[in-house]
């Protein structure tokens, strides 16, 4: 299996599933709410304002009724606000409220800053800076799939 220690992929879908789970833990310290609800927010808050939730639910790889579940939650908390599409009605478009804008913010610096302070130690802020844009240039690769 030392074949796996080398694989690119393999290295950071592990990456990930740890600052996911890590993420999950400082998000309810900090904040009281679980990474699927922030992710769920700064998906909406990506997508900008009057976004359907057939388009949330194809950035997050869910169907659109196990989205229909979430909203609920976040729109009684007053993160997200809801309207018909005006031309169809059978469309919700959903946007977040500013008490949301300032939660993802919030949380985003949060954990931008207590992730960093954990590589800081094995990693310069330009190694990190590097990491992030080659990170970004394979997402944007990957965004016609």
């Amino acid at each position: 299996m030392d074949f796996l220690k080398k694989s690119f992929t393999y290295e950071l879908h592990a990456l990930t599933f740890l600052m996911d789970k890590k993420a999950d833990v400082l998000l309810k310290k900090f904040f009281n709410i679980r990474y699927s609800t922030f992710l769920l927010l700064s998906v909406i808050c990506a997508l900008g304002p009057n976004v359907s939730q057939v388009r949330i639910a194809n950035m997050l790889g869910f169907t659109p009724p196990a989205l229909t579940k979430q909203i609920p939650k976040i729109l009684k908390n007053l993160w997200i606000s809801t309207a018909p599409h005006p031309q169809d009605r059978r469309v919700t478009l959903i946007s977040l409220s500013e008490k949301g804008e300032l939660l993802v913010k919030e949380a985003q610096e949060m954990l931008d800053r207590e992730f960093q302070k954990d590589v800081s130690s094995i990693v310069t802020s330009e190694e990190l800076s590097l990491v992030s844009e080659v990170l970004s240039r394979i997402r944007t690769s990957f965004l016609s799939f």
